[in-house]
């Protein structure tokens, strides 16, 4: 979708799942891309095992197999130092950056007044700081550039639809809107458009475990008669990411958009 040749884009939380997606999708369209990730644990709370270096390094692969030039490293988005760090690495090899995903994200599941602080505030950190560590990491170099741009940020319906045992994580995805709002005010003098996609639930290794299912099943018991929520595919995700980053979308700034799943029967294999 789109072409992007001569563009340069960072995805943050890169490794797999919608990071790899958007990062190899990106390629195929001609841009340049600067990916990053934490690769390793962020809270012992966290219920679905980490992304590693090598899952990075094939995502660098699959990028790089697309022709285009790639900037990858382990990067924590809590650590301002660490994203600018990489920022600072992208602009050295491509002169500018275009488009930003501000993808990386986790979440934890326990009764809204049971979560253990230490996953409280990874949830936080990394869900809401994180985007905002990104932003001020590569908005000053997009202003400078003059060239106009998008940041894309990944939000989460189900967050906005109240499901349960995610209380931290619905509370920094409603910040990533408030946020987005906000800077897409900010930013429109210099056409830097941002704008949040809001995915219902993403055939990813974060959103299909057992404690995915466990919110799931307590939705469907405190909710009787609520429809099980469907599944959206990374690559679903990935179109109306690189959709709002194409010019086709010059006039879309300030909202959230919702993905919501081609058959909500569905279900991941």
């Amino acid at each position: 979708m789109g072409d992007f040749s001569g563009k340069a884009v960072l995805v943050t939380g890169a490794a797999r799942g919608q990071g790899r997606s958007h990062a190899v999708r990106f390629a195929a369209a001609g841009a340049d891309v600067a990916m990053l990730d934490i690769c390793g644990p962020v809270d012992e709370h966290v219920p679905y095992p980490p992304a590693t270096p090598d899952d990075l390094a094939e995502t660098t692969e699959l990028v790089t197999k697309q022709g285009g030039r790639a900037v990858a490293r382990q990067a924590d988005v809590r650590s301002f130092d660490q994203v600018k760090a990489v920022v600072d690495e992208a602009l050295a090899a491509f002169g500018h950056i275009d488009v930003v995903v501000a993808n990386a994200g986790v979440y934890t599941c326990d009764w809204g007044w049971e979560i253990p602080e230490s996953a409280w505030n990874a949830t936080i950190d990394t869900n809401l700081k994180g985007v905002w560590n990104t932003i001020r990491a590569t908005v000053p170099a997009m202003i400078s550039a003059g060239n106009g741009g998008a940041i894309i940020i990944t939000s989460a319906e189900n967050a906005i639809r109240g499901h349960p045992l995610i209380s931290h994580y619905a509370a920094a995805k409603m910040g990533q809107v408030g946020l987005m709002k906000t800077l897409a005010t900010e930013l429109a003098p210099y056409s830097i458009r941002v704008n949040t996609v809001n995915p219902l639930a993403v055939n990813t290794p974060m959103a299909t475990g057992a404690a995915a299912a466990t919110i799931i099943e307590t939705l469907m018991r405190l909710r009787p008669g609520s429809d099980e929520p469907g599944w959206v595919e990374p690559d679903d995700v990935s179109d109306m990411v690189l959709y709002l980053a194409s010019p086709e979308a010059e006039g879309i700034t300030g909202i959230q958009v919702p993905v919501e799943p081609k058959t909500a029967a569905d279900s991941p294999a």
